[in-house]
């Protein structure tokens, strides 16, 4: 629950599992393999050929039976289900299955979740308010609260982030609660979609009351700074920063990135730039070097280049050593 591998895991709140039941387990093990052992028999040509054809007949019949009841068996073999809790580990029991239920293991849980409000499709302002800010905060950045309902167990699991930006949408609009992006604030209307950005900060509806005007852009302060002297044939330098009015167009950054941290990249780095509706595209560059014995082919082939093709990816280079 903890850990992911040898890193401390995340998002603890989005973590699930599933545990089977004892004495269902165990039967539903002898359907499994008394299902293989007629399997067996029945792709045993030479066996076949000397079953009488009522025989062949009880054996296809037990199959067909075996394979139509064991899904149904899974359902209730995996019933109990754990989740990371404010003080440990939490416990539900799924129950047993009505009688011809269908689907999967997944879907399942989903609608467990739903119906006993484990899972929120939808969480209210003022319970949003009263879990993302501590009574002596008054004002946190959203993409902190959303990262928040995602890493700590101790507040609610919701379905997808969606569910906090349209309790935040709402808030704002009720005058519970104002979000402030750049130099403007908003309290009592519609805020923009903006509110995933980075820059995007939740205040308390006391800090605005106390602001003279809400609905201009707050006023910035800049220091003068004086122009360089410049130099016969020499050019100044030009800033990198973006223009604030223009923006930029183009981004190519090239950085060294910690392997543990990566998880970080994509958040702090890939998600924002995603927000602002840019066309991504990602080289990763791997450098893997083992001191002792080598990299197994097996890792290699069955998890490194299997997941790779899994997600579509393209490898462009590959240099074995």
């Amino acid at each position: 629950m903890k850990k992911c591998g040898t890193t401390f895991r995340t998002y603890q709140n989005t973590l699930l599992v599933l545990a089977p039941d004892g004495g269902e387990f165990a039967s539903a093990r002898q359907q499994i393999k008394r299902l293989l052992a007629l399997r067996a028999i029945s792709d045993d040509k030479t066996l076949k050929r000397h079953l009488s054809d009522e025989n062949k007949k009880t054996l296809e019949s037990k199959i067909k039976n075996l394979e139509g009841g064991i899904p149904f068996s899974l359902l209730s073999v995996y019933r109990h289900l754990a989740k990371p809790g404010e003080s440990g580990v939490e416990w539900f029991d799924l129950g047993l299955p009505t009688v011809g239920e269908r689907g999967s293991l997944a879907k399942r849980v989903l609608e467990y979740l739903k119906s006993q409000e484990v899972l929120l499709e939808r969480i209210s302002p003022s319970n949003l308010l009263r879990k993302a800010l501590r009574e002596d905060e008054q004002e946190k950045p959203i993409s902190e609260i959303s990262e928040a309902f995602l890493r700590y167990p101790q507040l609610p699991m919701v379905q997808n982030l969606a569910v906090i930006e349209q309790a935040i949408s709402q808030g704002v609009r009720d005058g519970m609660f104002a979000v402030k992006i750049g130099d403007k604030v908003y309290f009592k209307v519609a805020p923009p979609a903006e509110i995933r950005s980075a820059n995007a900060q939740l205040i308390r509806k006391e800090l605005v009351q106390q602001a003279p005007s809400v609905a201009e852009p707050l006023p910035q302060v800049r220091e003068a700074v004086p122009a360089a002297p410049s130099k016969p044939g020499v050019k100044a330098p030009t800033s990198a920063a973006p223009s604030p009015k223009t923006g930029v167009r183009h981004l190519m950054l090239r950085v060294k990135v910690p392997w543990d941290k990566f998880s970080d990249f994509v958040r702090g780095v890939i998600l924002p730039l995603q927000s602002e509706k840019a066309e991504l595209e990602v080289e990763v560059l791997v450098q893997a070097r083992s001191e002792s014995g080598g990299i197994k082919p097996e890792t290699l082939e069955s998890k490194v280049k299997e997941t790779l093709s899994q997600i579509g990816a393209e490898v462009v280079e590959e240099i074995y050593e």
